[in-house]
């Protein structure tokens, strides 16, 4: 069975850091494409825009790139009543819940997270792994190569010319990409 998995929105945050180990463990986690929840794009737009303060048109072309790049799970009625069961058992923040509702349904095994307990399992068939952990590299085998998963077949490999998520803020401005949203 090939695995699923899910990436939290710290993770595509992270997939942009200054610090290079950890954006080095994001990107390796985001180029396998994992399944994330509209909630993780929206997210994501707020904390860029927010707290990072990265100008918005540069947001919502990494937000594009999102939406190309992973298998985006809507939180839908279905989404949210597992969330509410889930925030109660487990006793964790409604938020969390969402996440967590969305990678259960969407049928993943794995939950890449920062602000989830490591190795928490919910339900019985979601565990929680936390990549920026210092026990990280013996968990993922001592390699960040480690971390690249299968992915899944519901997510099949798309040719892009956009470069990897993060990589348009390394070069300099004026590499131009031909798959840019319009």
């Amino acid at each position: 069975m090939t695995a699923r998995f899910f990436a939290d929105t710290n993770i595509a945050v992270y997939a942009l850091d200054a610090d290079l180990q950890r954006r080095d463990r994001a990107l390796a986690i985001m180029r396998q494409r994992p399944v994330i929840s509209t909630q993780v794009i929206n997210e994501f737009i707020s904390v860029l825009i927010g707290k990072k303060r990265v100008p918005r048109d540069v947001v919502n072309r990494f937000a594009h790139i999102l939406l190309r790049r992973c298998e985006v799970v809507a939180l839908t009625q279905p989404v949210v009543e597992t969330a509410i069961e889930i925030g109660v058992r487990y006793r964790c923040s409604h938020w969390d819940a969402l996440v967590v509702a969305a990678a259960l349904l969407a049928g993943c095994d794995t939950l890449f997270s920062e602000d989830l307990q490591d190795g928490q399992i919910f339900e019985g068939r979601l565990t929680v792994k936390n990549p920026f952990t210092p026990h990280a590299n013996s968990q993922f085998g001592g390699s960040l190569q480690d971390l690249a998963l299968t992915p899944s077949p519901s997510s099949p490999r798309r040719r892009s010319a956009v470069p990897e998520l993060g990589a348009e803020l390394l070069p300099p401005a004026s590499k131009a990409s031909t798959d840019e949203p319009s």
